[in-house]
């Protein structure tokens, strides 16, 4: 996927949020980094002193790296999946996106509830013209996989990638704790 097929970009509001959530030491793991939207564009922001990125596809850690900010040096690729890569815990902030439907939830969630600091939170952030039917935060607690802690719905943000039809892009971001589902 080339720069100009990416997704849009997440609203501005959407990052502002994510600081908000912050605490020290500023460590972040972004357990579905794609190409990086998220990642690259939060570690650039200068808030945060490590970030990791995990991606099990090599090809997308390799388009994320010629993307402007893909080489930040505290921005580390992690090639694999989150539930069975070597990380380097503690995170003040895990977040993850609509990739994380795609992965297996238990051990999944399990390890993050692992590696998330005592004061941290895990954000989801879903990004679209609307709100999924089955939103990804509202399955999880369903599950007994996420206890919700606060929710953010960034304002409508027009996008026009190629002068088309423009679009309003709706991000929302859901925090609180990833749960072992015992």
């Amino acid at each position: 996927m080339t720069e100009s097929q990416s997704p849009p970009p997440y609203p501005a509001e959407i990052f502002d949020v994510l600081e908000s959530l912050l605490e020290e030491p500023t460590h972040v793991l972004d357990a579905t980094a794609g190409e990086g939207a998220l990642a690259r564009a939060l570690i650039a922001r200068g808030r945060v002193a490590r970030l990791d990125a995990v991606e099990p596809s090599p090809e997308s850690i390799a388009t994320a790296r010629e993307l402007p900010g893909g080489c930040h040096p505290d921005l580390h690729w992690i090639a694999g999946a989150v539930d069975t890569v070597p990380l380097n815990p503690p995170y003040s902030l895990i977040t993850a996106d609509s990739r994380l439907y795609q992965l297996p939830w238990e051990p999944t969630m399990a390890r993050l509830a692992a590696v998330l600091g005592p004061h941290g939170v895990m954000a989801i952030v879903e990004q679209g013209n609307h709100r999924p039917p089955l939103a990804l935060a509202d399955e999880l607690i369903a599950r007994g996989l996420f206890r919700k802690s606060g929710e953010h719905r960034a304002l409508p943000t027009p996008y026009d990638a190629d002068d088309s039809q423009p679009i309003d892009v709706v991000a929302t971001v859901v925090w609180g704790r990833p749960l072992t589902g015992d």
